[in-house]
Parts: C-alpha cells; sequence; structure tokens
C-alpha cells in the first residue's frame, strides 16, 4: 500500500485538515496538519510535532503575508516575510535578520528551489495569494480549487462554467499584475482611482473613446459610472459591496471591468481592481435608479 493523504473540508468548503497514512501505519496517521481559517483566509496551521503557527498579513492586502509566529511564552517566534508586487513571499527572515527561506517562484508560482542560510528546514507552503503548497502532490490548494503549478493552470474547470470564459482551467491572463486568491475570480490593486479606472479600461479593451459609451449614473452628483464598449466589454465604480468579500475586493473602493464576448458562452475575462484613497462616485446599490 503506497502512503495515501485524506484531505477534510467544512461546510463551507475550506480545508480543515489533511493526513499521509503509511503502508504499516493502519489508521494512525504519521503525518496531520489542522488549519483554522479567518473567513476564506488561512489564519492558523497546527503541524504535527511543529505546532502551531499564526499568520500575520498586511491591512492593505489581505493576502499577503507580513509575519508569523510560532511557538509561546520564551519559545515564542516571529517570523518576517518578503514579498514580491503580487505578494507572494520570496523570503522570510528570523527576528535577527537571518534568512531562514528563501525560493525561486517563477511567474506561475512554481518553486524552482528552497534556501536557507539558517541550515534547518524552515516549514513554508505559501505560494501565490491565496495558495497553499502540498509536499503530498506537490499541487497549490486555492480554497476552491487546486492549482498545478508547474503548468500555471488549475486541475479543475472553473465552477461557474462558460461564463469565466473559454479556457475554464486558467489562473490569470498575467500573473504579474492580477491574482485569484479564491480560485474563482482575478483581483488587482492600483493606488488611486485614476491608475485603477485607467487599467479597469485597458483590461477591458477599451482603449478608443469612439467605442464607448454612458450607461449609469451617479444619481447623487450625475458622475458617469458605469462604461460599455463593443461586444459586451463594460468597465464601472464601485463601492463596497454588502457582502464585504475581502477576496473579489468588495470590501473596499473598486472598480470593475470585463473584457468583450459573451459570458454566457465563453470568451470573457472580468475583475476588480481596488485602490486606494476616497471612494469615487459609484453606481447605486440600488437597481433601476441610475441609468442615463
Amino acid at each position: 500500500m503506497n502512503p495515501e493523504t485524506r484531505y477534510r473540508y467544512d461546510a463551507l468548503g475550506r480545508r480543515v485538515s489533511k493526513a499521509t497514512y503509511g503502508r504499516h501505519t493502519g489508521h494512525t496517521a504519521r503525518s496531520r496538519t489542522d488549519f483554522v481559517w479567518e473567513g476564506v483566509r488561512l489564519l492558523q496551521e497546527n503541524v504535527q510535532q511543529q505546532g502551531w503557527r499564526t499568520y500575520l498579513y498586511d491591512a492593505e492586502q489581505p493576502y499577503t503575508p507580513v509575519a508569523s509566529v510560532t511557538g509561546k511564552g520564551e519559545s515564542r517566534q516571529v517570523w518576517y516575510y518578503h514579498t514580491d508586487v503580487t505578494g507572494t513571499p520570496q523570503e522570510v527572515t528570523a527576528a535577527d535578520g537571518t534568512l531562514v527561506w528563501a525560493g525561486y517562484i517563477r511567474g506561475f508560482g512554481e518553486n524552482a528551489a528552497d534556501i536557507s542560510n539558517s541550515g534547518a528546514y524552515f516549514h513554508q507552503p505559501l505560494r501565490l495569494p491565496g495558495q497553499y503548497f502540498d509536499d503530498e502532490t506537490g499541487l497549490h490548494y486555492n480554497l476552491f480549487r487546486y492549482y498545478a503549478p508547474e503548468c500555471g493552470r488549475f486541475v479543475s474547470q472553473d465552477p461557474i462554467g462558460l461564463a469565466g470564459g473559454l479556457n475554464l482551467y486558467q489562473y490569470a491572463p498575467n500573473p504579474i499584475r492580477w491574482i485569484d486568491p479564491l480560485g474563482l475570480a482575478i483581483l488587482e490593486h492600483q493606488s488611486n482611482f485614476d491608475a485603477a479606472r485607467r487599467t479597469g479600461f485597458e483590461n477591458a479593451g477599451m482603449t478608443n473613446p469612439e467605442d464607448v459609451t454612458f450607461s449609469k449614473v451617479d444619481p447623487k452628483t450625475g458622475t458617469v459610472v458605469e462604461f460599455k464598449g463593443p461586444n459586451g466589454a463594460k468597465v464601472a465604480y464601485d463601492a463596497p459591496h454588502a457582502d464585504m468579500d475581502v477576496t473579489a475586493g468588495h470590501d473596499k473602493p473598486h472598480v470593475g471591468w470585463q473584457s468583450a464576448g459573451k459570458r454566457g458562452s465563453g470568451g470573457a475575462n472580468r475583475g476588480n481592481i481596488t485602490y486606494d484613497g476616497p471612494q469615487h462616485p459609484h453606481r447605486s446599490d440600488s437597481k433601476g435608479d441610475d441609468k442615463c
């Protein structure tokens, strides 16, 4: 009997444990990890014989780790994460600056090498934002799907079906600019509204003003807040949504976009771009009272 790893999930689809059983261990796991979640973001993990690890994240980038804490009391240690522009860890250092882990993370998340100046193994499973590396399979757990980093694709189809586009296994068209922490939707961030607006129109392919029409206005200010382009392309300015979904950018002011193509039959990409700074005039939360 080859080693077997079993996964357990809660009612929301979040993985709560994984355990590996060997040839002669019967019903006793030779390794086990338990997970604790904060909404749809990993908060803690308890690795057998290593203990608990608590993850701390950037306040403005909810899937960018800044530190983790292990141990308690006098044995408590803080480890600091150094990430790239997407929030993917590149290095981890101890409090005294010692490099304990460095990875060679390629564009679509594959780690080509682990390096440590301390000479000791350091547990570092975080990869692209929202992804957790499983050494049993080589796959990344991406909350609602599993991801194969060596080919830059999910191993299962987008659960939304053809409404997600023609490529149902796609991670993101550009992993340097976009992230997908749930395995469901693209999320991007810019420093201000103007940058988010420009990027939204570029992503939607609506760069020719002659092809853009106005479709909705902010009823309070009269500012145009939704624009339509050819073949279903669209850009819209939105306030935080009632669901406050941090993974889709709904908890912050954001610019939503959709590229050309019919969502019901594939062909369209879509995403949200959050931004810092004051809220720009936006679409109404009530349907029908903001049409041009």
